[in-house]
């Protein structure tokens, strides 16, 4: 889906915080729709 990302310097001022992009799968009416990806945050 994505390349990781360390965020926590730009959030917290420490670079503790990894944000990977995920894909979230929905089932609507007994039907699976397709994967939305949803990218890693960015801190920005």
């Amino acid at each position: 889906m994505g390349k990781g990302q360390w965020i926590g310097k730009e959030f917290f001022g420490v670079n503790q915080e990894l944000s990977f992009p995920f894909g979230i799968g929905m089932i609507v009416d007994s039907k699976y729709l397709p994967v939305q990806k949803v990218p890693a945050a960015t801190g920005k």
